[in-house]
């Protein structure tokens, strides 16, 4: 999988087939003319921020953050994820 997705980062659009059929197609998200923005993808985008910010904050070898804070973004992404209904 690692090897297709740095296919993907170079530019190469990949497709996915089952039974004869295209079902899947990865390419790099600049090459999307319109990206879906669903509730989900909305708050991965905003967990990312999060870790990234907190990244930022921690020192180089620190233990970043709490089990017990990681654990409550873990149940707040399922309890959301559940009441969307994806």
């Amino acid at each position: 999988m690692k090897e297709l997705v740095e296919r993907v980062k170079r530019g190469e659009e990949l497709e996915i087939t089952q039974n004869g059929e295209v079902a899947a197609v990865m390419l790099h998200p600049s090459r999307l003319r319109h990206r879906v923005r669903t509730p989900s993808t909305l708050k991965a985008e905003s967990l990312l921020r999060e870790f990234e910010a907190l990244r930022q904050e921690a020192p180089q070898f620190g233990e970043g953050f709490s089990e017990e804070r990681a654990q409550d973004l873990v149940q707040t992404i399922r309890d959301e994820r559940d009441s969307s209904g994806t």
